[in-house]
């Protein structure tokens, strides 16, 4: 199967890594949450800042090599590891053009994800657009992109995090953690397999 996986938020703490840039300038904005991770889409004003000074801080730590490093989201090498190690094919869809040019972030999730001990994948994508390419399950954190997805016909699982639960229960298809993802995987390649022993076993003639 093509099995998709978002970068910022799924793998990667986004977050964490802008913190970080931040703290290493002097400008720690005097964070007003406790929390290790923002709890809200928009976290950067939390932080003092508007869209147009958070972009410019994220073309700047991108530049610098702060964002876009490190900060692997606990179970995230494990479980890429083993939906590859089970055969299929890893397609990675991420929203990623921070930097001077777009490929300072392309050539920095490419590096991470070698020095992060992840897998080889199969297909890494840049754009906002999740749908971009065909794939039969997806992960995402964002709630637009999974509507989007589902929408397409992709079945799609949302990682709970604290900015997509905000408006309370829905009935979209959640998980608590990437390592949930893997049994996901799993029962819907089951499924298939079934599906296609029906259908082998209808078209025989007794």
């Amino acid at each position: 199967m093509r099995v998709g996986f978002d970068l910022d938020g799924v793998l990667f703490d986004f977050g964490k890594s802008v913190r970080e840039y931040l703290t290493s300038i002097g400008r720690e904005y005097g964070f007003k949450d406790d929390k290790p991770e923002p709890h809200t889409w928009n976290f950067f004003e939390y932080w003092g800042m508007d869209a147009k000074e958070f972009v410019q801080v994220c073309h700047d730590g991108a530049d610098a090599g702060y964002i876009f490093q490190n900060n692997v989201r606990p179970n995230a090498v494990a479980a890429v590891t083993l939906v590859k190690k089970a055969g299929h094919k890893i397609i990675v869809v991420t929203d990623r053009s921070f930097g001077t040019t777009p490929s300072v972030s392309e050539e920095a999730t490419k590096k991470w994800w070698k020095a992060s001990g992840f897998p080889d994948y199969d297909e890494l994508h840049f754009s906002p657009d999740k749908t971009i390419v065909p794939t039969d399950i997806f992960v995402e954190d964002k709630l637009e992109n999974y509507d989007k997805l589902m929408a397409a016909g992709t079945e799609c699982w949302l990682i709970n995090r604290d900015w997509n639960t905000e408006g309370g229960p829905d009935d979209r298809q959640r998980i608590n953690d990437v390592m949930d993802y893997v049994y996901k995987v799993h029962n819907r390649w089951q499924r298939e397999q079934f599906s296609e022993l029906e259908s082998q076993l209808t078209n025989i003639s007794y």
